[in-house]
């Protein structure tokens, strides 16, 4: 719906994109939130690459979609676990800021110079300070859930392996046994342990 408003209200001259183009990219940008918090990275995956197009095709939607990931960040902090969650959420942020930089720095097809710069330039100092805010409330949220420090959080779940053993009658791979502490912590946050056993091929 707020996309339905923002471009029945665009300015004049505005040109919107076809209207099955826009409705699937906002399908595709909203639905994944549905799992937010069960498959955290990957949601922030999913968004930040739907998320440039939608971008590029200049779609009115009242923030709608800056909104949507700053969600999918913020969940990927306060939900994503093991060593990939930090390298995930930097990726995305230096990708969507240099995205945003080169649309502001090239506005109208060429590159802006003067007020116009300045202009830019606070725009992408004031979406860094966004995302900062996102980054740090999903750290608070993941160690408030857990009651230990994020380090604490990286150094347990760290410690948990998958351990492949090969033998006269196949393969099999395992993850090590669940200590105490990496219970509690998936049990805190709301996460399905893994299986002990996730693979097994007999000779």
């Amino acid at each position: 719906m707020a996309v339905r408003v923002g471009i029945d209200t665009s300015p004049p001259g505005y040109r919107p994109p076809p209207t099955v183009v826009w409705v699937l990219l906002t399908l595709a940008l909203v639905l994944p939130l549905a799992w937010r918090r069960r498959f955290p990275l990957v949601v922030l995956v999913v968004v930040t690459v739907v998320f440039f197009p939608y971008r590029w095709l200049d779609v009115s939607d009242l923030t709608v979609s800056v909104v949507v990931w700053w969600l999918a960040l913020y969940s990927a902090g306060a939900y994503g676990q093991g060593a990939w969650r930090n390298r995930v959420r930097l990726l995305d942020i230096v990708s969507a800021l240099g995205f945003l930089a080169y649309r502001l720095g090239t506005a109208g097809g060429a590159v802006v110079e003067g007020p116009l710069l300045f202009r830019a330039v606070f725009f992408v100092l004031f979406n860094v300070a966004f995302v900062v805010a996102a980054w740090v409330f999903g750290d608070v949220v993941a160690e408030r859930r857990t009651g230990q420090t994020w380090p604490t959080l990286v150094r347990e779940l760290g410690r948990l392996h998958a351990v492949t053993l090969t033998g006269p009658t196949g393969t099999v791979t395992q993850t090590t046994e669940l200590s105490t502490a990496q219970q509690g912590i998936l049990r805190a946050c709301g996460l399905i342990p893994p299986p002990r056993i996730t693979a097994l091929h007999p000779a």
